[in-house]
């Protein structure tokens, strides 16, 4: 252990102060069990309240040492001891009050080396009363602390790194800042936090998942991937408008998802038993275009506010179907091939247009139909006979 100490001689004084609306005015440090000097487990004055009875004293300074209290000595005494000693003191109190050393002549600095064998633990502390900094290095858990803190400006800047988190701590009267980096089980987390404003930066990865959140007070800010069961998630929110990109890879499916608020879009692309979906949707107005495969058809749709349109093809038991539908007008063209027959038919709003060919037995029938006549023409062959006929 090494230690050393330069100082001029403290002034003691005694100061008489009438408990009011604040108490006494000022908060305490110290004690036996929460040392604030090492190796001295005396009672200091940590703040002094404003308008409070210290305050309007005017000779109580923070980092004064407290020796004497309505003549109880201040001595070997645990902080909770001497806070009740203080409490129970009455409504006017006489101090015994060593000052501490002003101007920058007061300098105390110890330097602790101990090294247990097994463990092989060290610890480094090193103080000082006027801005009193405070260096912590224990080998114990792997811990780390290093505080500096300045008594007239109120600042404190402190490094904690307990169980693998990292803790950097600003504080002072206008404000504090909060930095703080945790890694705690394959997560990362940094966080930054201020008076008129917070910010948080969060990377987590668990189970193939990783998170990236900022968040604000004004908004918000938060990018999630996600990687689990061979899914992929990216999401992106704001106060004013989220966005989010999702693609996920579950038995085969495919799926991109981008959402807003004041619109949203969607491309969806699905595997599953041979089909394929595209979907594309907004508010304002949403389009989807849809390729099915399910038992051999195939479907393409287009839907829209406005109109929509419709492609459908079927290859159901030798059948093939061809729609096309809008507001306006739908139009319908099916070629069907159910025991040797075909169908083609046309059919619209104003007027409908059916071609059938039909091939049973031996006979051929072509037949035209609309709204203002028909027009049949038969062709039969029937044991060597040859009959062609026309209606109308």
């Amino acid at each position: 252990m090494n230690g050393s100490a330069k100082y001029t001689s403290p002034t003691v004084l005694g100061i008489q102060l009438k408990r009011g609306p604040q108490g006494l005015g000022f908060n305490i440090v110290g004690g036996l069990d929460q040392q604030y000097v090492l190796n001295d487990s005396g009672i200091y004055v940590a703040k002094i309240k404003q308008n409070g009875a210290a305050a309007l004293d005017g000779r109580l300074q923070e980092g004064d040492k407290i020796l004497a209290i309505n003549d109880h000595k201040l001595e070997n005494l645990s902080h909770s001891a001497a806070v009740e000693l203080f409490r129970s003191a009455g409504e006017d109190v006489q101090l015994r009050v060593q000052q501490r050393v002003s101007g920058g002549s007061f300098s105390l600095v110890w330097t602790f080396s101990i090294r247990l064998g097994r463990q092989g633990n060290l610890v480094v502390r090193v103080e000082g009363r006027q801005g009193s900094l405070v260096v912590r290095v224990e080998g114990r858990q792997g811990s780390l602390v290093v505080r500096v803190e300045g008594r007239q400006g109120n600042l404190v800047v402190r490094v904690e790194g307990r169980q693998g988190s990292l803790v950097v701590r600003v504080e002072g009267r206008q404000g504090s800042l909060v930095v703080r980096v945790e890694g705690r089980q394959g997560s990362l987390v940094v966080r930054v936090e201020g008076w008129q404003g917070s910010l948080v930066v969060r990377v987590e990865g668990r189970q193939g998942s990783l998170v990236v959140r900022v968040e604000g007070r004004q908004g918000s800010l938060v990018v999630r991937v996600e990687g689990r069961q061979g899914s992929l998630v990216v999401r992106v929110e704001g106060r004013q408008g989220s966005l989010v990109v999702r693609v996920e890879g579950r038995q085969g499916s495919l799926v991109v998802s981008v959402e807003g608020r004041q619109g949203s879009l969607v491309v969806r692309v699905e595997g599953w038993q041979g089909s394929l979906v595209v979907r594309v949707e907004g508010r304002q107005g949403s389009l989807v275009v849809r390729v099915e495969g399910w038992q051999g058809s195939l479907v393409v749709r287009v839907e829209g506010r406005q109109g929509s349109l419709v492609v459908r093809v079927e290859g159901r038991q030798g059948s093939l179907v061809v729609r096309v539908e809008g507001w306006q007008g739908s139009l319908v063209v099916r070629v069907e091939g159910w025991q040797g027959s075909l169908v083609v038919r046309v059919e619209g709003r104003q007027g409908s247009l059916v071609v059938r060919v039909e091939g049973r037995q031996g006979s051929l029938v072509v037949r035209v139909e609309g709204r203002q006549g028909s027009l049949v023409v038969r062709v039969e062959g029937r044991q060597g006979s040859l009959v062609v006929r026309a209606l109308d």
